[in-house]
């Protein structure tokens, strides 16, 4: 049985142009003691309709956490799609990408965001997992203080 930290659901929002990536999340994901939603987005364009729910994400419930593959989004480019979710909302972002050269990403500190090194294996999606648990976690104990 799997131990839950709380009651509601977090709400997260995949941004990621590979179904191969979000199904491997999916299935480590369906490990984690965090209850959970997730949305997917397969293209830059439409993660910003959903973050600003708009058209027929009108009803859906903001995210809470993003989840966001920097480099390989369809019709608009991440830096460009990073920009604009940073300028809009602030909702913590957890960025998947190789690192080398994203040193970058840390000037930015409006919101909570963590940078990890984007799985391949396994293994690396169930270390992703555990990365994006304790920063959730850390997130919510700083909101509840």
């Amino acid at each position: 049985m799997k131990k839950k930290i709380d009651d509601k659901p977090v709400e997260i929002m995949f941004v990621e142009s590979n179904p191969k990536d979000l199904l491997q999340f999916i299935e480590v994901f369906n490990e984690s003691m965090i209850p959970h939603n997730i949305r997917f987005c397969g293209n830059g364009e439409e993660s910003l309709i959903m973050i600003h729910q708009l058209g027929e994400y009108s009803n859906i419930p903001r995210p809470d956490i993003i989840i966001f593959d920097l480099k390989n989004l369809r019709n608009k480019g991440g830096w460009e799609i990073l920009a604009e979710i940073i300028q809009a909302e602030c909702i913590p972002l957890v960025i998947l990408s190789d690192i080398e050269g994203e040193k970058e990403l840390w000037t930015y500190r409006k919101c909570p965001n963590l940078l990890i090194t984007k799985p391949n294996k396994l293994e690396e999606y169930k270390d992703a997992l555990k990365a994006i648990e304790e920063f959730w976690l850390s997130i919510q104990s700083n909101t509840k203080k």
